[in-house]
């Protein structure tokens, strides 16, 4: 569904393929839409349109997959709860690139990335330590003015 997200109204609807078992829907940063299955570890590029499926990727069937996500930089991970691993695939073949054994006391259950506005960051630490240099060669100066 395509909501209004102002009072929750329904703008459009777009049914997905009844026969598969989707538990998990991610639109990849560009814009791509992706649903993921767990019962046969498969992930597949939607059309936006028709809901049709456009392409699928197996992915390693060993790995207990239950959740998919993509980083903000498009790269795919795969987390694995039963032995809390979190894996870089290759979005076109599936295979896995890294994985990252995550600590075991913290339980997870999801793993969801956010991105980092890098620009505005550096902006603001940039512009913070420019007043702090000149804050500090004023004192040093001995003019402290009106700090």
């Amino acid at each position: 569904y395509t909501l209004d997200l102002t009072n929750g109204a329904v703008l459009d609807s777009t049914g997905l393929p009844s026969v598969l078992d989707i538990t998990d829907v991610e639109f990849s940063p560009d814009g791509v839409l992706h649903a993921f299955t767990p019962d046969i570890n498969t992930l597949y590029t939607l059309d936006l349109t028709n809901g049709a499926v456009l392409d699928s990727i197996a992915l390693p069937s060993v790995l207990n997959i239950t959740d998919v996500e993509f980083s903000p930089d498009g790269v795919l991970h795969a987390f694995t709860p039963d032995i809390n691993t979190l894996h870089t695939l290759d979005l076109t073949n599936g295979a896995v690139l890294d994985s990252i054994a995550l600590p075991s006391v913290l339980n997870i259950t999801d793993v969801e990335f956010s991105p980092v506005p890098t620009p505005p960051a550096v902006f603001l630490f940039g512009s913070g330590l420019l007043g702090l240099i000149g804050i500090g060669r004023r004192m040093k100066k001995g003019n402290p003015g009106t700090v």
